[in-house]
């Protein structure tokens, strides 16, 4: 069933060259993860053609000649097709693409059996022209919520949600310095603004992260005066978790509608930067946005209070910043649900069942 390798495409590179967050950092983490059972390959677009390998998964970088319709999630190359043929199926990542309706057009023709598993984006393509949904093999999705964006497919989906390396974020015995930490990038849709003025004067924030709205940043700086906020604009990943490890929590305060009055449906398919943290020990806040609540059952594995709300945001920081008996229960549950539920061998193992009963 696996003698040929599965084919992961994701159309953009996470990374330097790419973009670093969240839905350009999954499909990277599941490949590798699934690159220790069965033959996996990752295909990725970027400014030249390379072939890499990166802890026994191969990487392969296609050149992009064009963006259709200006869009970054549709990146065009000569040799999208012949790799995907040397593929046993496809697992396509951004389902609302080019390259998506590529993939399952080429499985109608090839018998490949395709899969997608979608972050949020969206390029102009040809897929409900062509009937892309009815011919995808399955959806597997990051959470019900991101499922329950597309309805038309119900009856062909598996939520494998996402997981965390365990291997590099794990708890170690420290004292917890009395701060927090939002990890993410920084965008009106993370609603950093709400969190900033919920903040306590005597509670220090690290805000780790890359700008990629610069009046947004600038109206964080603003709001940050008079109290002690660290911007941490390029942070390897080691100096990522160990803020989590020694931080007294993790806020995750996204929104469906900025502070400027746009909207963001899609805000939060998931939260990968949530199981991070938990990974870690590190007790963590949400908004009642998009996959988070099912991350982060109230109470449980965490605190969830309604997107915007100031006074809810700084009640649940409040209720954590001492460390008390809620801090130390919040710790061990989360941890505890990253071990069973959000770590990468569980997806893998979803993955490989899907792909096994299409």
């Amino acid at each position: 069933m696996f003698e040929r390798p599965t084919l992961h495409i994701a159309p953009v590179i996470f990374g330097s060259g790419g973009m670093w967050g969240g839905g350009e950092r999954y499909p990277v983490e599941l490949a590798l993860a699934m690159s220790k059972k069965v033959p996996t390959r990752l295909l990725t677009f970027g400014k030249r053609y390379e072939r890499a390998q990166i802890k026994g998964l191969e990487i392969v970088t296609l050149q992009t000649r064009w963006h259709a319709r200006g869009n970054s999630l549709n990146p065009v190359s000569e040799l999208f097709l012949s790799e995907c043929l040397k593929a046993e199926r496809l697992h396509t990542h951004q389902f609302e693409t080019l390259l998506t309706t590529a993939a399952v057009c080429l499985g109608r023709v090839s018998g490949k059996h395709v899969f997608c598993t979608d972050h949020g984006g969206y390029a102009p393509n040809l897929g409900r022209r062509l009937g892309v949904g009815k011919k995808l093999n399955r959806l597997l999705a990051v959470s019900h919520f991101s499922a329950g964006i597309f309805p038309e497919l119900a009856g062909k989906v598996d939520v494998i949600y996402g997981g965390v390396d365990t291997d590099r974020f794990f708890p170690v015995s420290v004292d917890r310095q009395k701060k927090i930490v939002f990890v993410g990038r920084i965008l009106p849709h993370k609603g950093i603004d709400v969190l900033i003025k919920a903040l306590p004067s005597n509670l220090p924030l690290h805000i780790y992260g890359r700008a990629y709205d610069e009046q947004y940043l600038m109206e964080l700086k603003r709001l940050s005066q008079g109290k002690e906020v660290s911007f941490h604009s390029s942070a390897p990943d080691r100096e990522i978790v160990e803020a989590y490890r020694t931080a007294t929590m993790s806020v995750l305060p996204s929104v469906y509608r900025t502070s400027g009055g746009a909207s963001a449906p899609r805000s939060e398919l998931l939260g990968l930067a949530l199981i991070e943290a938990m990974a870690c020990g590190t007790p963590v806040i949400a908004t009642r946005v998009g996959g988070m609540p099912e991350v982060v059952s109230q109470g449980e594995a965490g605190l969830l209070v309604e997107p915007g709300s100031v006074e809810e945001l700084s009640e649940a920081i409040n209720s954590l910043a001492n460390q008390g008996s809620i801090w130390k229960e919040l710790s061990a549950a989360g941890l505890s649900q990253v071990r069973e539920k959000f770590n990468w061998d569980v997806v893998v193992d979803k993955c490989l069942n899907a792909y096994e009963k299409s």
